[in-house]
């Protein structure tokens, strides 16, 4: 196995190299019928899940949407030949091409994959973070792992002042959150991505939707994910929808960050899928740069959805820190937050050794 991790909670199911341009990418396919959640079996709201609220908080909705998804097929495969059809991207001649341009001398790629909450007229790239994976990948061995940092997770924020995680964006911005990432996993990390709830749901929509498991069945009239279990074809609103659903999964926030990765997986399965060649990533690619931003270098775009095109979902093991919910603060100030278990600086520590010497 690549990563030796003490939480246990590798699962399968991605926006990063490209994978990063999974979690929250979408390619623009014109022949694809954009889905929408299937309509309750009652007379409740037939609206989008993420829009509509058709209980209150302390009513449980009894009109879930029914699956109307499917799994992954197979993906085809990729045609390394052929320019890229848009002059602002370089393509690679073949994946060893591709690796030796982002991971000179088979060394681990790093990736930060930020998700914030901001809401419309708020700025994404400093308003609290939602949504906070680091991707690690191993090109000696094509595997790799998303570990999901909880964003209540009750940390070191520097200069002395603790708080949650999230609190790492707001204000100060995606480098900020960097070096507080960093500062937990003694990874040194360089590179991020990040988009906000309304750019998230673009891309999603702008894919044409991504087929996502239920399981088991959601009830939130909160977040609006109201999904019975079974595979569903989430458009923008119900993957939002699902991504931020935490009352009703198990373990809270650390159950949402799971289910965060995956998505990103799925979104990573979407994109072998749908693409066999150069011209197909790149309307990932554009949507990625409509919509999401990066401190990584626009002519590197195309090169890191190629390399992801050309990695199995089920190489990468989604793993959440882990932890228990705490009250932080007093009277009015107090707030809930998560503790993460003391073992979480081991498992960075594992993750980062087995990524180095697996596959040699």
């Amino acid at each position: 196995m690549l990563f030796r991790t003490n939480s246990g909670r590798a699962t399968f199911v991605a926006v990063a190299a490209a994978l990063a341009l999974c979690s929250t990418v979408a390619s623009v396919s014109s022949a694809a019928k954009r889905p929408v959640a299937s309509k309750p079996t009652s007379r409740a709201s037939s609206k989008s899940p993420a829009s509509s609220r058709v209980a209150k908080p302390t009513r449980a909705n009894t009109s879930l949407y029914q699956p109307n998804g499917r799994p992954p097929n197979a993906s085809a495969p990729f045609d390394w030949s052929g320019p890229s059809p848009d002059p602002a991207v370089r393509a690679a001649s073949s994946f060893e091409a591709a690796t030796t341009a982002i991971v000179p001398n088979n060394k681990i790629f790093k990736l930060l994959i930020i998700g914030s909450d901001a809401r419309p007229g708020e700025d994404f790239h400093k308003t609290r973070g939602d949504s906070i994976h680091v991707f690690l990948w191993n090109p000696a061995s094509n595997k790799g792992v998303l570990v999901g940092i909880p964003r209540d997770s009750y940390v070191d924020l520097g200069g002395g002042k603790k708080g949650k995680i999230t609190g790492a964006l707001t204000g100060q911005g995606p480098d900020n959150m960097l070096r507080v990432v960093n500062g937990l996993s003694k990874l040194d990390i360089k590179h991020y991505v990040i988009t906000g709830f309304a750019g998230f749901s673009r891309m999603v929509d702008d894919i044409g939707g991504v087929n996502v498991l239920v399981d088991p069945m959601m009830n939130d009239p909160l977040s609006g994910a109201t999904f019975a279990k079974g595979w569903f074809a989430m458009n923008g609103p119900a993957a939002l929808a699902f991504n931020r659903n935490r009352h009703t999964v198990v373990g809270g926030d650390l159950g949402r960050s799971a289910n965060q990765g995956r998505f990103l997986l799925y979104g990573l399965a979407k994109l072998r899928e749908e693409t066999s060649n150069v011209a197909g990533l790149v309307r990932w690619v554009e949507t990625f740069r409509r919509n999401a931003d990066t401190n990584l270098a626009p002519t590197d775009f195309l090169v890191l959805a190629q390399i992801a095109r050309q990695i199995n979902p089920a190489n990468l093991q989604n793993v959440v820190l882990t932890g228990k919910n705490i009250r932080v603060g007093s009277g009015k100030a107090s707030t809930d937050a998560v503790q993460l278990d003391p073992g979480y600086a081991g498992l960075f520590v594992d993750i980062g050794r087995d990524a180095v010497n697996d596959g040699k």
